[in-house]
């Protein structure tokens, strides 16, 4: 069982977070984000849960700033992040804070560049061109820099989180200049799929910097057309799933449980 890490000659037991998105309520635990917790868990790895305010409408800084309360001033052990969708950037920003702390961060559909969601008056017809668009062609076209509409700033204003989540966000910005200027520290793993329709699921969704890995969880239906169409950098792997079922899928399952094995033997090795 995967319980220690050895860190500065001290073997210390690890932990592990996972952080729901949006509309993940603490009700959801165990129906919704069930089988990513039994991941861990089942590598025997003290696992726990947590999610932004209730549905998920307050301020994202406000949220870190609570969980870091909560889960690292009150404890010194190393933590693997497993975040989806909005938590993903709420574990991004925690690694910022505690890089000696964290030894890995699995980003589940991140929207580190926007969602398609925080642009209202345009919102459905972009979701409508990328679904014709993948089903028909086979490939992935649209970009991620959505244009803010005056909606969306005003919604904004009210709703922190549509703010917070917009492709010109102060706090995306400021996480996507630490990411690419990282030498050191947790890695990220961004996964995204291209059955997504909230994160865009372009080549240019991940984040970008040297210790960002990137996979592509292509639906099997479009995974042949995608070879020879993507970034070397990105690792193509053929799953069905989408924003929602990502957190479900038996391939995403098993690649969680391949980082967290691979993660924890090369810390204890160096």
């Amino acid at each position: 069982m995967l319980r220690s890490y050895e860190l500065l000659g001290v073997t210390m037991s690890i932990e592990c977070l996972v952080i729901g998105g949006t509309l993940a309520a603490w009700i959801c635990e165990r129906p919704y984000y069930g089988n990513i917790i039994s991941v861990p868990e089942s590598m025997g790895i003290d696992t726990q849960y947590t999610s932004i305010q209730h549905l998920g409408l307050g301020d994202i800084e406000v949220a870190t700033d609570k969980i870091a309360t909560t889960y690292f001033d009150k404890s010194h052990g190393p933590r693997i992040l497993i975040g989806h969708s909005q938590g993903a950037i709420i574990a991004g920003l925690l690694a910022m804070r505690y890089p000696e702390r964290v030894l890995t961060v699995i980003a589940l559909a991140g929207p580190y560049k926007g969602t398609a969601w925080t642009d209202p008056q345009s919102m459905a017809i972009k979701l409508a061109i990328e679904g014709i668009g993948q089903f028909t062609r086979g490939v992935v076209q649209l970009k991620p820099n959505l244009p803010r509409s005056r909606l969306s700033k005003l919604v904004g204003s009210f709703v922190p989180v549509v703010r917070d989540l917009s492709s010109d966000s102060e706090i995306l910005r400021r996480l996507s200049r630490y990411l690419e200027a990282q030498n050191s520290g947790p890695t990220t793993h961004s996964i995204i799929a291209t059955d997504d329709r909230f994160v865009i699921p372009s080549r240019s969704a991940h984040p970008n910097g040297p210790m960002v890995h990137k996979y592509l969880a292509a639906h099997p239906n479009i995974h042949h057309h995608l070879h020879g169409r993507i970034p070397e950098e990105i690792e193509l792997l053929a799953f069905k799933a989408g924003h929602v079922l990502m957190v479900n899928d038996i391939g995403v399952l098993e690649l969680i449980k391949n980082i967290i094995n691979s993660e924890v033997l090369q810390s204890n090795s160096r």
